[in-house]
């Protein structure tokens, strides 16, 4: 390549590059590098977190380590977090940083906020928002796009969990920032934790172990000395005490850690010289950890003592002396005890099993008193081979000892009456050592009765005797008598009697079994004898009169057991069922002289009793009941059979539902269902509300359903019906029962959930469904709710109770139409903004219906109950659940810049300016927020006093716009703020406004009244008269008034001072009797409270015949021309002055004599601008745009100007602001400077 060409290329590249810089200038300016070097979306912005209580301290040990008071569970918290946008950065309108508030938060709606900026004149650069899962996320606007060092804080205001902090009072909470985790360290109150917990622990009568927990609360203790006394009775074992630290924890007991040893430097302990305490002195000059201290005490022989109280002190120089005392009771055990065992005893063979304990006490025994006697009664004996000896361990095992290497017993046979043994142990006893004795007695007597029997053992201790005695029971097996089985079907009995289960002789036995009442009639040859051994000895049987019973005669004796069997019919509804069988044999009557009766009665079924019954099962989805009456269930004979039941409560009869069936019973008892039975027509009436059904002669149960309706009637919560069986003879027969109405006469029922920063009503109405006619709901909110106008939703509500037939169940269905099936009206007491509601049926009702709707949660701490109470009215209801009340507990969290779940409330008080105790009624406030909405506009109470309530945090301006009467108005507003500072004052920000006396003259007013009545009868009101009241001097525009439907017209805020009154029309059918007349309103009218009031009349028309011609009721005839005001002499000086609350109208131009004048509908102020002149320093419309001198718009939304040191909002440029000269400047030095470079290399290789 050429040498020129070379250059040519390279003078060519050149002004490309300088052209692309230019290009690149053009569009990015001077920012171009910093665009290219900025950091990503998303990434962390945290840059610190801090942790403070409510009142605004640090709780953080890592900032503050020196913190006395620790935080509790559920205790308030407020979170910062500290976020900063390094410079350069790349963020811009719509994008998002999202992190997580830890755990160990409660979030318990979602908060909403503004990313408000440290230090910057614009408002904000973003909103955030936290979820109730604490997931945060922030999404930037586009004022982050124009602005570096940009920095601010996101607050938190919620409570810690009472649920997800756990284990050590220490929790270190980790927070992701940028560039890595901040742990936050909190130090919790401990579960239960006190200064000093005192416990003790019996091992059995030996000894007892102590525990004393020394600050499981974890405070700080200067010279901590721990001093324990012990009571008499106790010994102090010295080498048992113990010092170990203590872990204290949130949710459970401490937890004993590694023992602290006495050479570790922790502490000095001290004993008492008597031994009966010590005394241990923490080195720590300040004591901030837990300790646990144990140790054990004997306790002493001393019989008597059983009860131990151990004290325990703590002291310290910086708290009040903790004692604590614990009481342990010791149960000694008994030197010697004894009781009939259940096991092993066996009731056949009449044996019964006896155990003794020995020693159990623990004592030291001599050789000479280790003897134990035993006695009982001569008739028993001891069961050779039963008698056994154990030794027993601690752990409850036992060693078997041997008879004549251990110990030795002599058998005691029927000295003094008694029979027993004496046990001597061939050695003494040593302490600890316990022993079980036991053995089985028997006897040869033969038990015809249960007997106690009495078994008695001594032993001897320290010279003295020990006594004790133990009852058990020999029991009577000669006979037992059972009903054993029943057949409803066929109604019989099967009995059996069993004797001689002892099998002892019996000879010639007679067993004579007698039927008590009339229930009862043997089956004749339906008994059975069986014999154990397989042989029945000879007997006869008597069953001459079966409804007294049988007798069975044995010839001979057996030892075997027999069984005796057989059946009986039942006969229903009968007095009794009693069967009592007398026992009597050849042995009896020599050794027993009382009589052995074996009894037993039979309880037949309720069916049986009742001869049938009566159930009902309730359908709430159609209010109908279907009853089933099961009729003569024993079959009786019943002839001319008929059947009635009386509907009770508000039932009807549903036509065509009446069934009647024959039926059969089963042997268990169960009603079977046969088939149809046909009846004519004319045998079922239903008259007077009771069903009627003749059956004709019947042998047979009979089952009867039909359906009742509970319609048109209010619905009870119960219904009783009784059915009636009747004959030709005088039996008859009845079943009552009542049936339970799932949810009736419930016509209200309100329940409420929290749902972020609302809560969710429901209301079930009349859930029984009564038939109602007026039927209204009147709801009653708290005050700390705002009721949300456009939730409301009425369904007609479908019931259920298929599942449960006590229990009601209710779902929506059709969605109600409001003015056509319903109508609400929500109404505020304007002076205490309490809200209430009151929801109409438009038509009678019948059914269920479920009213849902919300309020927005206005509370003013955030830990406060929202109560809902709604009652029920309806025309004739008095009866029932009308009134039902709900809490709602609400706890909120709170994010800076909004006030979303907590709300304030503003409280004025109007005195003299001179005078505070002077309260000041009649004051007019109007309250506007930042926004320019207004929020109220209120007047004084008779104690000066105007409530604002349900305020979100923020600014506000208070107007007063009307003084009270003889005061000056004050007409400075006043800037209120609304934050979390009320809650110092339950919720309520107070504020005193004054106002001095007024030196003007008050313009005294008054007002007129005119009742319009028929002349020929006065008690008749007319309405649609027209009157006009224009004043005589005709400074002010005529008033005109029609008459109400009272015949009232009322002309208000009358200057004292003369009027015309000029009826102009007449009500319809009337003349006008007197056109007009003067009217005077002077100080006379303070009489009368401040009130002129007259009595006008009308004549009725002559002509009744043509009620349309009103004789020209247009022409009021001459009333002094009222139109024409005349032609005021100083109409800036009118005769009756103006007070300054009234405009003057102004007629732009003169008033000619005949003109009629019309004065304008509103006044028009002096300086033309129609009544809407902007307030000094403030602009007519936020949205307008100010203008310079020159006709440029000024910046932002106001119009605001920039400050000079340039802190404010950017302004919108000026025409030839930001132009790009200065872009251009530069491209053009450096195409110069590129042109001077090229030009220079182009010299140097031309050399």
């Amino acid at each position: 390549m050429e040498e020129g060409e070379r250059k040519q290329i390279m003078k060519k590249n050149l002004k490309m590059f300088l052209a692309l810089i230019l290009v690149l200038q053009g569009v990015f300016g001077t920012g171009l590098i910093q665009a290219l070097a900025a950091s990503l979306p998303g990434d962390n912005i945290i840059t610190k977190v801090t942790l403070e209580d409510e009142a605004g301290n640090v709780i953080d040990a890592v900032y503050k380590p020196d913190r006395v008071d620790t935080s509790k569970l559920g205790d308030k918290v407020v979170i910062k977090y500290d976020w900063a946008l390094e410079n350069g950065h790349a963020y811009k309108a719509g994008d998002t940083v999202e992190f997580n508030v830890p755990q160990e938060f409660e979030i318990f709606n979602q908060v909403d906020g503004k990313l408000n900026v440290d230090g910057g004149s614009f408002t904000d650069v973003g909103d955030f928002v936290v979820d109730t899962n604490g997931h945060v996320t922030i999404t930037f606007n586009s004022n982050v796009e124009q602005y570096s060092e940009v920095s601010g804080t996101v607050q938190l205001t919620t409570k810690f969990s009472e649920t997800k902090i756990t284990g050590s009072t220490e929790v270190k909470i980790p927070f992701p920032i940028r560039g890595g985790t901040q742990v936050v360290i909190v130090n919790f109150t401990p579960k239960d934790g006190k200064l000093l917990t005192k416990n003790g622990v019996a091992d059995k009568a030996k000894k007892i172990d102590w525990t004393i927990d020394v600050n499981t609360s974890l405070q700080k203790i200067n010279g901590a000395v721990l001093s324990d006394t012990l009571p008499n009775g106790l010994i102090l074992d010295p080498n048992s005490i113990r010092v170990s630290n203590l872990q204290v924890n949130l949710d459970h007991p401490p937890t004993l850690g590694s023992e602290v040893s006495v050479t570790d430097n922790v502490y000095t302990v001290n004993f008492q010289p008597d031994g009966l305490g010590f005394e241990i002195l923490f080195k720590e000059t300040t004591l901030s950890k837990a300790y646990r201290i144990q140790y054990s005490t004997a306790v002493t022989d001393n019989e008597a003592m059983n009860s131990f109280t151990n004290d325990a002190k703590l002291t310290g120089s910086n708290i009040t002396t903790q004692t604590d005392k614990k009481t342990i009771n010791i149960v000694r055990e008994e030197l010697l005890t004894k009781e009939g065992a259940a096991s092993g005893s066996d009731r056949t063979n009449q044996n019964i099993a006896w155990k003794v304990k020995y020693n159990y006490a623990g004592k030291e025994i001599t050789q000479a008193e280790a003897v134990v006697h035993d006695r009982f009664n001569d008739n028993m004996k001891i069961v050779p081979n039963s008698f056994v000896v154990y030794k027993v361990t601690d752990q409850g095992s036992r060693t078997t000892l041997t008879d004549g290497q251990d110990y030795t017993v002599n058998y005691i046979n029927g000295v003094d009456g008694k029979s027993g043994y004496d046990l001597i142990f061939n050695a003494a006893i040593p302490a600890d050592t316990k022993y079980d004795i036991e053995y089985k007695t028997y006897t040869d007597n033969r038990i015809y009765q249960n007997t106690t029997v009495t078994n008695d053992v001594y032993t001897t201790y320290s010279g003295n005797r020990i006594d004790r005695t133990a009852t058990s029971y020999f029991y009577s097996n000669i006979g037992v008598k059972r009903d054993t089985s029943v057949d409803y079907s066929t109604k019989t009995n099967t009995w059996e009697i069993v004797v001689n289960s002892d099998k002892k002789p019996m000879t010639n036995l007679i067993v004579t079994d007698t039927f008590s009442g009339s229930g009862l009639k043997l089956i004749k040859d339906s008994y059975t004898i069986t014999s154990s051994s397989g042989t029945v000895i000879p007997y006869t049987v008597d069953q001459s009169d079966l409804t007294k019973g049988l007798k069975i005669e044995f010839q001979g004796q057996f030892t075997d057991t027999y069984t005796i069997t057989y059946k009986t019919n039942f006969i229903p509804e009968s007095a009794g069922y009693r069967n009592t069988a007398n026992i009597v044999w050849d042995e009896k009557k020599t050794e027993y002289s009382g009589n052995i009766n074996l009894t037993k009665d039979f309880n037949p079924n309720n069916e049986t009793k009742n001869n049938g019954r009566k159930d009902g099962k309730y359908d709430a989805s159609k209010k109908e009941i279907t009853w089933e009456i099961v009729a003569n269930y024993n079959g009786n004979t019943v002839n001319n059979a008929v059947f009635t039941d009386e509907l009770k409560d508000h039932q009807t009869l549903v036509p065509v539902t009446v069934e009647v069936y024959e039926a059969s019973v089963n042997s268990s008892g169960a009603v079977i269902k046969g088939s149809p039975v046909t009846i004519d027509p004319s045998k079922i009436t239903y008259v007077n509300n009771t069903l009627s059904i003749d059956l004709g002669n019947i042998t047979v149960p009979h089952i009867v359903t039909f359906v009742t309706k509970l319609d048109k009637t209010v619905v009870v919560d119960k219904v009783n019906n009784e059915a009636t069986l009747t004959g030709n003879t005088d039996d008859s027969w009845s079943w009552n029962k009542s049936l339970t109405i799932p949810r009736g006469e419930f016509y209200v029922d309100k329940a409420g959930t929290k749902n972020g920063s609302n809560i969710d009503w429901t209301i079930k109405i009349n859930e029984g469904q009564s038939y109602v006619e007026g039927a209204k709901i009147i709801d009653y909110p708290s005050t700390n709710q705002i009721l949300d106008t456009s939730s409301f939703k009425l369904y007609l509500a479908k019931a259920s109770n298929s599942g449960n037939q006590n229990v009601l169940v209710l779902t929506k269905d059709a969605l109600q139409t409001k003015d056509v099936d319903y109508s609400l009206v929500l109404t505020t007491d304007p002076q205490t903004d309490k809200e209430m509601f009151e929801l109409t049926f438009l038509n009678p009702i019948e059914e269920a219906y479920i009213l849902e709707y919300s309020s927005k949660i206005a509370v003013t701490t955030d830990d406060e109950n929202v109560t809902n109470r709604v009652e029920f009215e309806g025309n004739g209801i008095t009866k029932g659940t009308l009134e039902h009340e709900k809490i709602v507990r609400v706890q909120s969290t709170i994010g800076s810049g909004t006030g979303t779940g907590v709300l304030g409330n503003l409280e004025i008080t109007k005195v003299d300016k001179d005078d505070h105790s002077n309260k000041l009624e009649g004051a007019k406030f109007k309250l506007i927020n930042s926004s320019g909405t207004l929020i109220g506009e209120k007047v004084t109470d008779p104690n000066g006093v105007i409530t604002f309530t349900k305020l979100l945090y923020g600014t506000y301006t208070l107007i007063e716009t009307e003084a009270p009467q003889g005061y000056d108005l004050d007409q400075t507003g006043t800037s209120i703020v609304i934050d979390s500072s009320i809650k110092q004052t339950s919720g309520v920000k107070k504020v005193t406004a004054v106002n001095e006396k007024s030196t003007t003259p008050v313009t005294p007013k008054g007002q007129l009244e005119i009742t319009k009545v028929d002349k020929a009868n006065v008690s008749k009101t007319l309405e649609g008269a027209t009157f006009v009241l224009q004043d005589k001097g005709n400074l002010r525009a005529p008033i005109s008034v029609v008459t109400d439907a009272d015949g009232k017209a009322v002309f208000t805020d009358l200057l004292y001072g003369e009027y015309v009154l000029t009826e102009t029309a007449a009500p319809r059918g009337y003349t006008i009797d007197s056109p007009n007349q003067t009217i005077t309103i002077d100080s006379g009218v303070e009489l009368t409270g401040g009130v002129l009031g007259i009595t006008v009349t009308n004549s009725k028309r002559v002509d009744p015949g043509n009620p349309d011609n009103s004789g020209n009721p247009g022409n009021p005839g001459n009333p002094g021309n009222p139109g024409n005001p005349g032609t005021p002499t100083n109409p800036g000086t009118p005769t009756n002055p103006v007070t300054p609350k009234e405009e003057v109208p102004t007629p732009t131009k003169p008033v000619e004599k005949d003109e009629e004048y019309t004065a304008p509908e509103e006044p028009v102020p002096s300086d033309g601008t129609n009544g809407d002149k902007t307030k000094p320093g403030k602009t007519s419309n936020p949205s307008d745009i100010e203008l310079d001198e020159n006709g440029n718009p000024l910046g932002g939304s106001k119009g605001d100007k920039a400050k000079q040191d340039g802190t404010n909002v950017p302004v919108l440029p000026k025409t030839g602001e930001n132009s790009p000269w200065l872009v251009q400047v530069v491209g053009a030095v450096l195409i110069v400077a590129g042109a001077v470079m090229l030009r220079r290399k182009f010299l140097i290789n031309k050399k």
